[in-house]
């Protein structure tokens, strides 16, 4: 679609539309040739910063259906991709692949999930791997 066209559904300025553009916050957008995607999602707008507060964020954007991406948290694209794993193992969301971009959903029922939720999960993962990964150490 256009930049005019993604503006006009999602109610934004086109001022706004290209800054987010710019600022690489829309994957595979073109301001050249004036093309943004089908699939593309507004951006989520976060300050998170703790981790706690990064998991929440990225499920509730997920939830929102908003594009979210390492600059989203200001981390470098290992550590955000690490976020998303977790996020992916606990349950919590899904990764999905449109027109190039990887998109990530929550999973049904997440609505509900209040944060304690989203951490309990995480935890257990966390817990459950870490078991692991000594088990292996300690019976090679």
């Amino acid at each position: 679609m256009t930049i005019v066209q993604f503006s006009e559904k999602h109610d934004k300025k086109i001022e706004i539309v290209l800054k987010w553009i710019y600022d690489g916050l829309i994957p595979q957008a073109s301001v050249d040739n004036d093309y943004i995607p089908d699939s593309a999602r507004i951006p989520y707008r976060s300050n998170a910063k703790k981790a706690d507060s990064i998991y929440e964020s990225i499920v509730k954007a997920s939830s929102e259906q908003k594009h979210v991406c390492a600059k989203t948290y200001g981390l470098c694209e290992q550590e955000f991709l690490g976020y998303i794993e977790r996020l992916v193992e606990a349950g919590l969301i899904v990764k999905r692949d449109t027109d190039n971009v990887t998109y990530y959903d929550a999973t049904i029922g997440v609505s509900e999930i209040k944060r304690k939720r989203v951490l309990d999960a995480l935890q257990a993962v966390s817990t459950g791997i870490a078991y692991g990964i000594s088990s292996a150490l300690m019976n090679p």
